[in-house]
């Protein structure tokens, strides 16, 4: 095999740390660098595929932002295709029919997401503000999301409230399922056992008061050590203590 030689001018001080780590190894300079050269061709590899996967879940998010309200039905309402959740194993019990319905961008997106740790969460308010582009709220959360990394965690209380508040049109129900099935977000499991800390947490903030879906999120957030969160409820958020200590990182930073 073909060897080619490269000569490259390093500083003395990565010399030094060149030969100090060859030392420390007992292996030639040319095997430490080799290594180092090695592990960050490695790592573009596997920012270029993240970078990737963030594209497509922020994509996916997007396509159902800012639909425009309706007050009834709409006559010629179109359902959009089977997206992330019609991946899943529970979604596919139906058959081969309905699994070849599913989009090959909508399986992506929910892998993707399936595969990721949630960096922040994400609440009712902020949701309904980024699906409806005539919420005061929209264009400060739609930039914020833009600058988080996906997926953002949340509840079942919190989805609970968007579908009772999203609206009565089958056009918005649908966008609110849309994003919710687009891999922009997962789920964080409470369980039964776990119910004595949303006592407590909206015992102690009964003065706000601090509804459920707030003591959800503020739950998760000292559960997974979670601290941003994008939500409307600046106020509330800001009050709200993690394990009674920490505060919240609340986005949009700017109000509208």
């Amino acid at each position: 095999m073909r060897t080619e030689v490269y000569s490259w001018r390093l500083s003395g001080e990565l010399k030094s740390d060149l030969e100090r780590e060859a030392r420390l190894r007992k292996v030639p300079v040319s095997a430490v660098l080799e290594t180092a050269v090695r592990d960050w061709l490695k790592k573009g590899d596997t920012d270029t595929s993240e970078d990737e996967a963030q594209r497509r879940l922020h994509t996916a998010a997007a396509n159902c932002f800012g639909v425009p309200r309706k007050t009834r039905r709409s006559a010629d309402f179109t359902p959009p295709p089977p997206t992330a959740s019609e991946c899943s194993p529970v979604a596919t019990r139906a058959g081969p029919r309905r699994r070849a319905m599913c989009s090959a961008s909508a399986c992506e997106a929910a892998m993707a997401a399936n595969a990721r740790v949630a960096n922040a969460l994400i609440d009712t308010g902020a949701i309904l503000a980024l699906l409806d582009r005539t919420d005061r709220w929209h264009n400060a959360c739609v930039d914020a999301f833009r600058q988080l990394r996906l997926p953002l965690l949340t509840s079942e209380a919190v989805l609970t409230e968007v579908f009772h508040l999203v609206g009565d049109s089958r056009t918005e129900m649908e966008a609110a399922w849309t994003f919710v099935r687009s891999g922009a977000l997962v789920l964080g499991r409470i369980e039964h056992a776990e119910l004595t800390h949303l006592h407590g947490l909206m015992s102690r903030y009964w003065d706000r008061p601090m509804d459920f879906a707030d003591a959800t999120l503020v739950y998760l957030a000292k559960r997974e050590s979670l601290s941003v969160i994008l939500t409307v409820d600046q106020a509330d958020f800001a009050t709200y203590r993690i394990e009674g200590k920490r505060q919240f990182r609340v986005l949009p930073g700017k109000r509208p």
